[in-house]
């Protein structure tokens, strides 16, 4: 059936999209790394949007992280991130309070549950760095992070950042989030 996967790209010159359309391949790469990582993650009864928001949480610890701060860092709508935060409460990994300053805000906390798992977590994440760097050399993988925010970057040229997920490539503590009050 390997003929129905390949086009014509040029007159005379056939293109099969699984390797030839970047594309098609990062979608597939994707979808495997979320389906390893959900499986890593069964025991825990944890997903990778959950994860990705411990994450957040964790990083900015130290400051007061609102519903709308998680919705913008994951680029997700808000009925999406109200599911999941119901979801991880629900679970006893974050508690939220409704806090009134200028105007009624949610704010996530995260609970000492959550902050045990982060330990297993890391594990698992630097386990899963390991299988997707097999051979390659320093070098390599230096050079597939720049192509790969390179990538990105094209990507997002275009888009207002409400509209993608332009907030996921800087996650560092040092981001910055609003201030509502600690």
């Amino acid at each position: 059936m390997l003929h129905i996967f390949l086009f014509l790209q040029k007159e005379g010159e056939r293109m099969d999209p699984r390797t030839d359309n970047i594309g098609f391949m990062m979608r597939k790469i994707n979808f495997a790394l979320i389906r390893r990582f959900n499986r890593n993650l069964q025991e825990l009864d944890i997903t990778v949007p959950q994860v990705q928001v411990l994450k957040y949480l964790n990083w900015h610890e130290n400051e007061t992280v609102t519903q709308k701060d998680i919705e913008e860092y994951l680029g997700v709508s808000h009925p999406t991130t109200v599911g999941l935060l119901k979801r991880m409460e629900a679970k006893d990994l974050i508690q939220t309070e409704l806090r009134k300053e200028k105007k009624q805000v949610k704010v996530v906390i995260l609970t000492d549950k959550a902050r045990k798992l982060d330990r297993e977590m890391k594990k698992r994440h630097m386990e899963s760095e390991k299988i997707l760097s097999i051979g390659f050399s320093e070098e390599e993988k230096e050079l597939l992070k720049k192509l790969l925010q390179r990538l990105s970057e094209n990507l997002q040229q275009d888009i207002p950042e409400t509209e993608c997920m332009g907030k996921m490539k800087d996650i560092s503590p040092n981001r910055g989030t609003q201030k509502y009050g600690h």
